[in-house]
């Protein structure tokens, strides 16, 4: 599926200093974290790699896909977060119980994912090797396959990586990505995400704010807050979500259809919101009619890297119309139109049943502000 972004969102590689270092790095944690036989042709990474400023709110990201081994593989990162998707070029799915699932998974994963043999920090003056024998791979399927806190979600099973241990040497693992992976399967795409930490290269954590600093590295959306008059009522306001804090207000860009082969882009007004380590935006446009926001809608939906399915997460109707992020693409999202109205609220880590209540909680917030105006 091809995606279609306005001319403003994408980035060149070579824009400023930050811009090139933010390209440079993404490439360089495709090759930390995949084995050489699953990277991609040469060339691909270097022209292939798709910038996009301010993609999930304030949060810059990079993307690229390929194919390789029968799997159409797709990563996608922030400055704090790797994601990477395997999606069999032909229809193949796993079945059976937890266990098979998670012996499958790990079976993908001694191919997919490169093995480090020797990892080493210096701590009190002294230089120790924590990856062990047999290097970090065998760590990945003991503690984020076979000992992770796997559970079932709607649409198939999420795991994540077990808890870190009291023990010195956990404790220094758990500062590197690959003590860090997660996963999760609908039974044919196998997905996995990390925090890109190398023990002190970065946060072991993740962090909003150095997510949303990577293309200009410095703070950016500070200052007044921007709106348009046929939306000022459909805004939410901080009273309104309990714990959150908005982060900013700003103008955004979305591309809403074509005319004679051309993108249509419209101004939206773009909100974030944060609490903890959780970030969420919330996006508003406004057409000119219902017909024209059903419209926008559909193609908005309908050409993003997230890919998007008619519905709501709860399964009740939702405005006059809606769509939501299928949770095995990077970022989930719930999409709906209400009259002229087209509002989006999605987020970069949201995955699992708690965290899609919280979005299209806030998406029904909306709404019932946009059937007041």
């Amino acid at each position: 599926m091809s995606v279609i972004l306005p001319a403003i969102k994408l980035v060149s590689g070579s824009t400023s200093k930050h811009v090139a270092r933010a390209r440079a790095s993404s490439i360089r944690w495709i090759e930390r974290i995949i084995a050489t036989a699953w990277l991609p042709d040469e060339g691909v990474l270097k022209d292939g790699l798709v910038m996009i400023q301010d993609e999930f709110g304030p949060t810059d990201t990079t993307r690229v896909l390929w194919q390789k081994n029968g799997y159409s593989v797709r990563v996608s990162q922030t400055k704090t977060v790797i994601v990477v998707t395997l999606a069999p070029v032909k229809d193949s799915r796993m079945g059976g119980t937890i266990q098979t699932t998670k012996d499958a998974v790990g079976d993908l994963f001694k191919k997919v994912l490169r093995n480090h043999s020797r990892v080493e920090i210096t701590e009190n003056n002294e230089t120790v090797n924590i990856a062990p024998e047999g290097g970090t791979l065998p760590v990945i399927l003991s503690k984020s396959v076979e000992q992770g806190r796997v559970r079932k979600c709607y649409d198939g099973i999420d795991g994540r990586p077990a808890r870190r241990g009291d023990d010195r040497e956990d404790r220094l693992r758990f500062s590197h990505w690959w003590r860090r992976l997660g996963w999760w399967t609908d039974g044919r795409i196998v997905g996995f995400h990390t925090i890109k930490t190398q023990g002190g290269e970065s946060s072991d954590r993740y962090e909003f704010d150095r997510d949303k600093t990577w293309f200009e590295g410095g703070p950016k959306w500070r200052g007044e807050k921007f709106s348009l008059p046929e939306l000022e009522k459909c805004l939410l306001a901080e009273t309104e979500i309990p714990r959150y804090r908005l982060e900013y207000q700003h103008k955004d860009h979305w591309a809403v259809g074509k005319e004679e082969g051309k993108i249509v882009e419209k101004s939206v007004v773009a909100q974030g919101w944060s609490r903890h380590r959780a970030a969420i935006g919330v996006s508003y446009c406004a057409l000119t009619s219902p017909k024209a926001a059903i419209d926008a809608g559909t193609f908005y939906a309908s050409n993003r890297a997230s890919v998007f399915k008619q519905g709501s997460f709860s399964g009740q109707p939702l405005g006059d119309k809606s769509w939501i992020a299928d949770a095995q693409t990077q970022g989930e999202g719930i999409l709906f139109v209400r009259g002229s109205k087209v509002v989006l609220v999605s987020c970069w880590l949201a995955k699992g049943k708690r965290e899609r209540k919280v979005l299209e909680d806030i998406a029904r917030l909306v709404l019932a502000k946009v059937d007041k105006d």
